[in-house]
């Protein structure tokens, strides 16, 4: 799909959502056409109804040349000509608006696309690392996608007071410490510091688009309690009254995904659960949304190319990452009183921390979490970036003995690994939406 019929599709969003009702009916077509896989369809179909019509355009504005038109097709063949319309009226379309098809006719609905026979798409050979383009600082305000105002008024109507205000100064949208205690000896050579160091960088930018102040807790510069001190001390500065949320992320180095560990080994650790009940309990932030994001990362994870041999090391990450398999890759989470989001990742056995294929690099976690905020802050909830995070990390390509490629919409290689696992540990009753670039005038930041 080119950034022009994107375009289109971004446009149209709500007028989709509000003028198809037969959205399964639509994903049933773009399915037969080839166009869907049978886990996009089911994706789409397990997502609440009112989300359904979005989770399908997410989905379909990455599925290469052939989306647009079948799209276009789809809504036709449903009878849905309004939406069909105005899709095709924005593309510029001189066709009589009455007629069924406009579109040369696709490949038939048992005929998979090329590049679903193991080849990239011709039209377009860079759409199989899409995601992994995206993520790049320099493009980050390109692919930066900014709120819809009618999609603010549509949650608030949904939502009413069961969800955050989220809407005040869009400069102030919230606080972020950032805690990286990967140690500074992980790897002797500069090329793997600087991935490191640059998918902070990454984050950092996606933020602050997203309306965010970061600061900054150094590398390897802290044991557990001085981290712990470290959140509840940024939590209580008086100037952060200011912010409409607080958000906490933690990459930290240990072998059990439900402890935050220090500087000083093993030992040195503190339960997620305690970095929990703090934060929880916080005044500063009383009745605003706070977040824990925890990236647990096993030593061994930490062995890159300059690392001891191959066969060794890999031994060696499944040694230490199987004997903590207690987290399961769900949402098994339990509601609070303390307006608290926890999700914890960790890689799975095997999976090295970093990544660098085919010319790409950064962790797996920032990634990820940079392509959520970039593509669906806009329009989904927290909770829903997420676990669009988990499916990134589910379906990665897998290219040789060490090399995966987090790229959920690749069809050009068959097989796929799960490279992290993310749960949700425990979540607030009320909705959180970021709705970054978007501001009330005069609204007050409060709960």
């Amino acid at each position: 799909m080119n950034k022009h019929e994107w375009d289109i599709i971004r446009r149209n969003r709500v007028f989709i959502h509000k003028n198809v009702s037969n959205i399964n009916e639509v994903v049933d077509l773009l399915y037969e056409k080839g166009i869907l896989t049978l886990n996009q369809k089911e994706c789409v179909a397990s997502q609440p109804v009112d989300r359904r019509a979005y989770e399908m355009l997410d989905i379909v504005v990455k599925r290469g040349p052939r989306a647009f038109p079948c799209l276009v097709e789809a809504l036709r063949e449903t009878e849905n000509p309004a939406a069909a319309n105005q899709l095709e009226g924005n593309a510029g379309s001189t066709t009589d608006p009455n007629k069924t098809k406009t579109y040369t006719k696709p490949d038939p609905p048992n005929k998979l696309p090329t590049h679903h026979k193991g080849v990239p798409p011709s039209e377009d050979n860079s759409s199989y690392v899409e995601w992994m383009d995206d993520v790049e600082l320099t493009k980050l305000e390109d692919n930066f996608i900014r709120t819809d105002p009618k999609f603010v008024m549509e949650m608030k109507k949904l939502h009413n007071e069961h969800m955050y205000n989220m809407t005040g100064d869009k400069s102030k949208r919230g606080k972020c410490l950032m805690i990286d205690s990967i140690p500074n000896d992980f790897c002797q050579q500069g090329e793997c510091h600087t991935i490191v160091d640059s998918s902070k960088t990454l984050i950092h930018q996606t933020l602050k688009q997203c309306g965010f102040k970061c600061i900054y807790y150094t590398r390897n510069s802290g044991t557990s309690q001085t981290i712990k001190q470290k959140i509840l001390q940024e939590m209580n500065k008086p100037d952060h009254v200011q912010y409409s949320s607080f958000l906490v992320i933690c990459v930290t180095t240990g072998p059990n995904p439900q402890y935050i560990y220090g500087k000083d080994g093993e030992k040195d650790c503190l339960p997620i659960q305690e970095i929990q009940d703090m934060m929880s309990q916080c005044e500063a932030f009383s009745n605003k949304p706070k977040m824990l994001m925890v990236h647990t990362v096993p030593e061994s994870s930490l062995k890159c190319d300059h690392s001891f041999p191959l066969a060794e090391d890999r031994d060696q990450r499944l040694s230490d990452s199987m004997q903590y398999l207690t987290l399961e890759g769900k949402d098994t989470s339990s509601l609070n009183g303390g307006d608290l989001f926890v999700v914890s990742v960790r890689l799975e056995p095997g999976i090295s921390f970093l990544v660098k294929i085919r010319g790409k690099t950064g962790a797996y976690f920032s990634n990820a979490l940079v392509y959520v905020l970039l593509k669906h802050a806009a329009n989904r909830s927290f909770l829903e970036m997420t676990k669009e995070m988990d499916r990134l990390f589910e379906s990665c390509e897998y290219e040789g003995e060490d090399s995966v490629d987090a790229n959920p919409y690749n069809k050009r290689v068959h097989r796929r690994v799960r490279v992290a696992r993310l749960t949700i540990l425990t979540k607030p009753e009320k909705e959180l939406f970021l709705f970054p670039q978007y501001e009330d005038t005069g609204t007050q930041v409060s709960g």
